[in-house]
């Protein structure tokens, strides 16, 4: 989590960010739903936050297992 968290540009908003995590884990744009919850769970705390939020992307079984 914290070797992609160092590899996100600072320059974006958290919505951007939120988008480039999916791309790079699951190669795909993550739905509406996914950028809410992952907006509202970052909230104003995003350096904080930003950690648990990649351990539980990264705890999905969409990255974990493939068909």
């Amino acid at each position: 989590a914290d070797a992609v968290k160092q590899n996100l540009p600072d320059d974006v908003e958290t919505a951007e960010k939120i988008r480039l995590c999916y791309r790079r884990m699951f190669a795909r744009e993550p739905t509406p739903d996914e950028l809410q919850i992952g907006e509202e769970f970052l909230g104003d705390a995003i350096h904080e936050r930003w950690t648990p939020y990649l351990h539980a992307l990264l705890s999905l079984n969409e990255f974990l297992y493939v068909e």
